[in-house]
């Protein structure tokens, strides 16, 4: 939301200059954590109910050891703990069982819920004609199915050691395919493989509130042949150096004031790069100013 507004406030500067030169560079963003989770070493999976619960655990599961931002405790070493504490699971819900295990396993969180999962189908039948070979008209009907996977469900995030909840992540996602054929009804994908895709969306969207997150975003940064400044803050912008490249944007921006030749429009463009170079470093007071 932050960065759909500040699009509208930075296209200010550009359309001062009009019909810019522009480049679209690739940007590397990194997003931090939803959730602060500097505290937090190892990662206890367990109590995932639902009917895609075990295959959401699973793939959360490979993606916080690939992550490498985790030692990641699963169900079995889990249980190990609690059967050495001769306590349950749900035993997990008093605090006084809850800090005993936090002594075991420090500096943890435990992750627990549901994941569901649904694949709905719809048919919708077209009747038409059109000519054969021959020329003659034919009615034909076209049939076209619709399947949708819909994964659902919630996971808190927990902190063992104290028992407080540190967040509440909702999941909701889509997977969808559709197909066509005449005379019958065709089939869709796998209804397996539109749930396993619906439940890696939702993996992703969990692993966004504990991991740091990086995506590349086509940014589209302006020249002017009168400010060469701007084509080097550019190059170092793709080598993702945006601290460097706002050092430059700052300088050519200044010395375009400064510079009487150069109209309000190229002084725009060194704005336009220094406030996208601020954006996407996620300096965004900076940038609106």
């Amino acid at each position: 939301m932050r960065r759909s507004c500040l699009s509208f406030v930075i296209l200010a500067p550009l359309s001062l200059a009009g019909c810019a030169s522009t480049q679209r560079v690739p940007i590397k963003v990194v997003h931090p954590a939803e959730i602060d989770m500097s505290a937090y070493r190892q990662v206890a999976i367990s109590g995932i109910k639902g009917n895609m619960g075990q295959d959401f655990s699973d793939h959360l599961k490979e993606l916080l050891i690939g992550s490498g931002q985790f030692k990641v405790v699963d169900r079995q070493q889990l249980q190990h703990i609690l059967d050495q504490l001769k306590i349950s699971q749900s035993d997990l819900v008093d605090p006084r069982y809850r800090r005993k295990v936090g002594r075991l396993i420090s500096g943890a969180v435990w992750l627990t819920g549901h994941a569901e999962g649904r694949v709905e189908s719809q048919v919708k039948q077209e009747d038409f004609t059109r000519r054969d070979k021959n020329k003659k008209e034919i009615a034909v009907t076209l049939f076209t199915r619709s399947c949708t996977a819909t994964g659902s469900g919630s996971v808190d995030i927990i902190s063992i050691e104290t028992g407080e909840i540190l967040a509440t992540k909702i999941l909701r996602s889509q997977c969808s395919d559709k197909a066509s054929a005449e005379k019958a009804a065709p089939d869709c994908k796998s209804e397996a493989a539109l749930l396993e895709c619906a439940q890696k969306q939702n993996v992703a969207a969990l692993g966004r509130a504990l991991i740091p997150w990086s995506e590349t975003k086509m940014v589209p940064f302006a020249k002017d042949s009168q400010i060469p400044q701007l084509e080097e803050g550019i190059r170092h912008a793709e080598m993702g150096e945006l601290a460097e490249a706002v050092k430059i944007f700052q300088g050519a921006a200044a010395a375009a004031e400064e510079n009487s030749k150069i109209k309000a429009a190229g002084i725009a463009k060194a704005y336009w790069n220094l406030g996208l170079t601020y954006e996407y470093s996620d300096r965004y007071d900076e940038a609106v100013a």
